[in-house]
């Protein structure tokens, strides 16, 4: 059995080099790897464009009202592929350090925090179609009133009384990640999932976020499968300009040439 194929989603600008570098890393790891969008990017070599139209209308894209965010819609798109394709779902800021073979059905990144909270993010993901959790997670953005049981009662009161004199009032009003992160942590517990999610937080992500475009952080690249840079945490100018000694430079010294940002740069 080979290994699973890599989807994930794109739209807007096109791709970045970072975009480009993280989609490129699945390609050079083995993984047949697809992105999905309305319109054509170009890409690195060994990753294939899947017309997004197959699976959601143009133009219903959610939008986060505080924070301007398409993130509703990336998570209403990753659950559409679970549903629909036979794969893995990563975001455009993971790397694959090594290949991600794990042939499990469920791929659920969660971890226990001190105070005993899950936590999980949906940015690798592997669900079954046939899954409840699925069939909720998707339930979800059919009617929104059925996320206020993962807010408290109080943050469920402030929401009814401004749907009432609101006309519009749905998704987009409510906190951000509440179809994401929480809904999927809530999910795992609602459904028992805990011991099926597949390799641990700390397994699925090497290390996460900003120190990865600096010299200072090292990576451990036999710990994990991946490391998450995290697009809210990305340095301006730094995906276009790699410091030498970074993660981040490691990685385009990898795969770099696979992609046309850094091809052209060469």
């Amino acid at each position: 059995m080979g290994l699973p194929d890599i989807h994930s989603f794109w739209t807007g600008p096109a791709l970045g080099p970072l975009e480009q570098i993280c989609l490129a890393s699945f390609a050079d790891r083995g993984h047949r790897v697809y992105l999905h969008s309305y319109e054509p990017y170009e890409l690195p070599a060994g990753v294939e464009r899947i017309d997004a139209r197959t699976l959601a209308p143009e133009g219903v894209t959610l939008i986060h009202r505080r924070t301007g965010s398409p993130a509703l819609f990336s998570d209403k798109y990753r659950y559409l592929i679970q549903k629909h394709f036979d794969g893995i779902w990563a975001d455009c800021d993971i790397f694959a350090i090594r290949p991600l073979d794990y042939a499990g059905p469920y791929l659920l990144p969660a971890r226990r925090l001190a105070d005993g909270r899950l936590e999980a993010t949906p940015a690798i993901l592997r669900i079954p179609a046939d899954s409840p959790l699925l069939a909720t997670l998707l339930a979800n953005f059919d009617d929104y009133r059925r996320t206020y049981r993962y807010l408290s009662l109080r943050r469920q009161m402030k929401f009814r009384l401004k749907a009432l004199v609101t006309p519009d009032f749905g998704l987009s009003y409510l906190p951000w990640g509440i179809v994401g992160p929480t809904a999927l942590a809530r999910g795992i517990e609602e459904f028992g999932l805990w011991d099926q999610r597949g390799p641990s937080y700390e397994e699925l992500f090497a290390a996460e976020g900003r120190g990865l475009f600096g010299p200072e952080q090292t990576v451990d690249l036999a710990r994990g499968f991946t490391t998450h840079f995290l697009h809210s945490q990305v340095p301006p100018g730094a995906p276009e300009t790699p410091r030498p000694g970074s993660f981040y430079a490691w990685c385009v010294d990898q795969v770099g040439a696979r992609t046309p940002f850094f091809r052209a740069a060469r």
